[in-house]
């Protein structure tokens, strides 16, 4: 999330990404902000995917439905989709973080504060799931905050922090990918 630095400097990335290549012969990509730098990035074609900070609020009310999340991901899926065409490349949600509030959906990139509730943060994590989880373009999400220590992070923030792990929105991430749905 280097805004001013890739969106003024695109031949010093181009420059940068190809002394990789030089070395590294693995998938690259970078992670931009969501609001606007994904779509400002002039160097995507030098990259083997689109990555993005996904921190996209959702116009949906407090306590919204999975179904009322969902078609509030439509706006931002018909953008992630024609970046898809405009690029030919996939799209990784590099970072992605709801915290276990009951507004977690409305500002997710927001720090403290809220009402506690792991159910809401399910339920955003699940909507969008449901709705890019079917695009042969989106190639999933890495999770914001994830500590190798399950229990570490828990008591922050009154349990209100970025956490997921040993939470409801653990079992949606295990049931999307694959593994056992318990917490």
């Amino acid at each position: 999330e280097l805004v001013k630095m890739t969106t003024q400097h695109p031949g010093e990335w181009r420059a940068l990404i190809a002394e990789i290549r030089e070395i590294y012969d693995g998938r690259l990509t970078y992670a931009a902000h969501w609001y606007e730098e994904w779509r400002q990035i002039a160097f995507w074609d030098a990259l083997d995917s689109v990555g993005i900070a996904a921190y996209f609020p959702l116009d949906a009310p407090i306590g919204a439905t999975v179904d009322e999340l969902v078609a509030a991901w439509g706006p931002h899926k018909q953008q992630l989709e024609a970046m898809h065409e405009r690029t030919g490349l996939p799209i990784v949600f590099m970072e992605v973080g709801y915290r276990p509030v009951v507004d977690c959906h409305i500002e997710p990139w927001r720090h403290g504060g809220g009402e506690v509730s792991e159910a809401a943060q399910a339920r955003a994590y699940d909507a969008m799931f449901i709705a890019l989880g079917d695009e042969p373009w989106w190639r999933g999400a890495y999770v914001w905050k994830t500590f190798t220590d399950p229990s570490r992070g828990r008591g922050r923030a009154g349990g209100s922090d970025f956490v997921f792990r040993g939470t409801l929105a653990e079992a949606v991430f295990r049931r999307w990918y694959g593994g056992d749905a318990s917490p």
